[in-house]
């Protein structure tokens, strides 16, 4: 191994040890400010919470599920019906965040499935990589919809708050409709910019791989939107519902506590944590970072309570596990199933 790449992944862990232990003295010391009494009675008066929550994050899983078909579908392709490849995405995705290389194993783990029931790789991976570019798409444009929301709430007072307002929709609208082009653009500049980017700066993180992988994602996602525009305004709809039903968890956690907090709010809550989650993305679980991100964001929206944090907390991550269970029950059967890929496909 070069020398400079060894002492690169050494920084990369310093840093990434450093980041969970200040996060975690940051969670035992919000941790520890709780009213364990008040948070027991908030509990057992709403036993439909952690119900609802699942409810929520399977119609966002389902969603973005039926996203996933149509990048499957396209140009009359062989796709898989819905539960199973709800059941594939599900696998992938819960395996993404306690894997060293993130959504990279994910998505394998998805092609890899797929290639079991007779698709493609080619079409597998071509389908993997379009829908998880929307994905992100989508997510961007919440994120922006989020921040306009924050600054509105604290920035419109009078003539000049609304201007600042303006300027600020402007500003987005120009940074979403930029990173839109780069997407779909056909010569496939996102990758030339990653691929810039890595020559110039030396950095180990942007290996061959996963220059090549950009270049990949950014054709095909091109590709989808030149040939598919309709199909791909619609994908990238059923992504941002993905996002909004995402955030809806939020929303059932402070309606069924009795706070007063609007859609919106929940909306700028979630996209707040995922922000989080992406920057702790080397953390496996993002173990601290999103009970951190949660707490950041609640205090923004102005709910500064330590038990209701708690609560928010706790019902994410029983939801979490959950999911995790039920991928874990569906990788044993979906293995038995198929205990062997046959070859040539």
């Amino acid at each position: 191994m070069p020398q400079g790449e060894a002492k690169s992944k050494r920084i990369i862990k310093i840093v990434t040890w450093s980041l969970l232990v200040v996060v975690m003295v940051l969670v035992v010391r919000f941790v520890a400010s709780v009213d364990f009494s008040a948070l027991g009675d908030l509990l057992r008066k709403t036993p439909v919470m952690l119900p609802l929550v699942v409810l929520m994050s399977f119609i966002s899983y389902a969603a973005s599920n039926v996203a996933w078909n149509l990048c499957l579908s396209v140009d009359g392709e062989r796709s898989l019906p819905f539960w199973r490849l709800f059941v594939y995405r599900l696998i992938g995705d819960m395996l993404a965040p306690f894997n060293p290389t993130g959504i990279v194993a994910g998505e394998t783990v998805k092609v890899m499935l797929m290639r079991r029931d007779g698709i493609s790789v080619e079409h597998a991976l071509s389908s993997v990589l379009t829908h998880r570019g929307l994905v992100i798409l989508a997510n961007v444009l919440m994120t922006i919809v989020s921040v306009f929301y924050i600054l509105m709430g604290s920035a419109i007072r009078g003539t000049q708050g609304v201007l600042v307002a303006l300027g600020t929709v402007a500003v987005m609208a120009f940074i979403f409709y930029g990173l839109f082009r780069l997407l779909v653009h056909p010569r496939l500049l996102i990758g030339r910019t990653v691929e810039s980017l890595a020559r110039r700066t030396q950095w180990s993180l942007l290996s061959e791989e996963r220059i090549r992988k950009t270049y990949a994602a950014n054709l095909e996602a091109a590709r989808f939107f030149h040939r598919h525009k309709h199909r791909f305004c619609l994908t990238l709809g059923l992504c941002m519902v993905h996002w909004v039903f995402g955030a809806m968890e939020f929303f059932v956690i402070f309606t069924t506590l009795g706070l007063n907090v609007t859609v919106m709010g929940a909306i700028a809550v979630e996209m707040g944590v995922g922000v989080f989650k992406t920057l702790g993305s080397v953390i496996p679980g993002q173990l601290g970072i999103e009970e951190y991100g949660n707490k950041v964001m609640l205090d923004l929206i102005g709910v500064q309570s330590n038990e209701v944090w708690l609560a928010a907390s706790l019902m994410r991550r029983g939801r979490q596990l959950f999911w995790l269970a039920v991928a874990g029950i569906a990788s044993l059967v979906v293995y038995r199933r198929h205990p062997a890929v046959r070859s040539g496909e």
